[in-house]
Order: structure tokens, then C-alpha cells, then sequence
């Protein structure tokens, strides 16, 4: 496991960098005419994700799923609600769920 400190500036560069992919999406679109998907097949975001996933134990692959849906970010566990509002949220339900399987 990591800190929660470093998780969430983690997870924070992760999100910057793709609002910054987003804008350059956006950009390519207008010169080339349609629509663009820039970065989509970056290595290294495969290889970061991978590696925040197996340090948190992340076996149900939430970490992604709350990075990349743009859901409600629920999760039902079987006795217990989480709502995943925040990076921090998400922190601590992986924290929790990864003590109960101790």
C-alpha cells in the first residue's frame, strides 16, 4: 500500500494529464475535421494504472473504473454504501475493503 497522500497526487496527475489530452483532442479535432482521440494507446498510463492497481490491491479494478466512467461513483459492498466522491473516498474504500480480507 501506498499513503493516502501519495494516492492522491497520483491520481491527481492521472486526471490532469487527461484534461490535458481532452484539450489537445479538441485542438486535432478542429485541423483535421472530426473527432480525435489523442493518447488513447499510451504506454505508460497502461503501465502506471497497472502499477497503482497491484500496490492497492485493486483486484475488482476500481481505481480505473472511477477514473474513466463518468458514473455516479456508488459502490455496494455487502454491508455498506460507499459513495466515491472523492479521490480520498476512493483511497479509503480500498484501504477498508483490503483490511476485511486480512
Amino acid at each position: 500500500m501506498i499513503t493516502k497522500e501519495m494516492f492522491i497526487k497520483y491520481i491527481n496527475t492521472i486526471k490532469e494529464q487527461g484534461k490535458i489530452d481532452n484539450d489537445i483532442d479538441k485542438a486535432l479535432g478542429k485541423v483535421c475535421g472530426s473527432y480525435v482521440m489523442y493518447n488513447t494507446e499510451n504506454k505508460i498510463y497502461g503501465a502506471f494504472n497497472e502499477l497503482l492497481r497491484t500496490v492497492m490491491n485493486d483486484k475488482g479494478d476500481y481505481i480505473s473504473w472511477w477514473l474513466y466512467e463518468n458514473v455516479e461513483k456508488i459502490v455496494w459492498e455487502k454491508d455498506k454504501t460507499w459513495h466515491l466522491d472523492t479521490v480520498e473516498d476512493l483511497y479509503d474504500f480500498l484501504i477498508e475493503n483490503e483490511e476485511k480480507k486480512r
